[in-house]
């Protein structure tokens, strides 16, 4: 399986209407693209992960709006559109002694394949098990 190490951003906002638009406006504004997201909500908040091609800037424009703004590595993975892949895939990880934090996913270019991305325990040994897939 193709695998990529992406960086990832996560803010926690108010769980009210309009606010991601804000943040997503700042980001646009500023010629950052995103990659993938994902949004959890709590009753009062939500936490807003994503990736993008510019983390630094990116970081420095959401904690100018006074976010504080975590960043991580994750892993992006490009897995095959079939029955039993996503299987394999935490299969290995599973046994390869590797957790997965957390995950979601996003529209893939290539129809044949769904794109992952993974909050890996252990980053470089989870691309190592992916990579031989």
């Amino acid at each position: 399986m193709k695998v990529e190490i992406k960086q990832q951003l996560s803010i926690v906002i108010p769980n009210q209407p309009g606010t991601i638009a804000t943040v997503l406006k700042a980001l646009a504004d500023e010629r950052i693209n995103i990659g993938s997201i994902m949004f959890v909500d709590t009753v009062g908040q939500g936490v807003v992960r994503f990736t993008v091609e510019k983390a630094k800037d990116a970081q420095k424009i959401l904690e100018g709006q006074g976010f504080f703004v975590a960043h991580a590595e994750v892993a992006e993975v490009d897995v095959p559109n079939r029955p039993g892949a996503l299987y394999e895939l935490t299969e290995a990880l599973g046994k390869g002694g590797v957790n997965i934090d957390y995950a979601y996913a996003s529209d893939n270019p290539n129809p044949n394949f769904i794109r992952d991305t993974l909050k890996l325990s252990d980053l470089k040994k989870g691309v190592e098990i992916i990579s031989k897939l």
